[in-house]
């Protein structure tokens, strides 16, 4: 059994089970610590202390993500957070954590938020400072600044197409046993030979 490690996640007690050249077979004990309502306050005095320094211009605020943050995925990219979807840093509203989302609403561009409770990716609870970079105003599509998700959607309707080409081809020689109960289902319809 291993010493007690520290992770992202907690701290861990792994016990190795069985090791056959590289593969393992381990096992582990997961403790996640809980955080006091006073270790928040320290942690939000702290994050006050680097927000004045950001708007002191002590420090950028790029600079401070580097310096302070504990956040592995934006730490290295000047506080950048990443939305995985699109594969860049900009988000529509209806893709954001809704906490994020009414945070970052009340701030103009380059304004930052009071430090606010926070949670990532992985469920783990902290807190954090936001500062919103832009914002793109509703507008009608256009290639200039929207091309990128035209291209997206263009290509989601092709894939579309095919999968419903496909399916018509072969719907004529498969054989599909819909269930009573899911036979009124609209998109079902396709499947039954008239």
């Amino acid at each position: 059994m291993s010493s007690i490690i520290e992770t992202k996640f907690g701290f861990h007690l792994i016990q190795l089970i069985d090791r056959k050249g590289e593969r393992i077979n381990a096992r582990h004990i997961l403790i996640k610590p809980k955080i006091k309502d006073s270790d928040y306050k320290l942690i939000q005095d702290r994050l006050d202390s680097i927000s004045i320094a950001v708007l002191k211009d002590s420090i950028s605020f790029e600079e401070a993500a580097l310096q302070f943050s504990e956040d592995v995925s934006s730490k290295n990219n000047g506080g950048l957070v990443y939305n995985r979807n699109k594969g860049s840093s900009r988000f529509e509203a209806d893709n954001m954590d809704p906490q994020v989302f009414f945070t970052l609403d009340k701030l103009s561009e380059k304004e930052m938020s009071a430090p606010v409770q926070a949670s990532d990716s992985d469920g783990n609870t902290g807190m954090a400072i936001y500062r919103l970079k832009s914002r793109t105003a509703p507008h009608k599509a256009n290639l200039e600044s929207d091309y990128n998700r035209l291209q997206e959607a263009a290509l989601n309707f092709k894939k579309q197409k095919a999968l419903t080409d496909w399916m018509n081809k072969k719907r004529e020689n498969t054989y599909v046993s819909i269930d009573e109960q899911y036979r009124s289902c609209e998109v079902l319809h396709t499947w039954f030979v008239n």
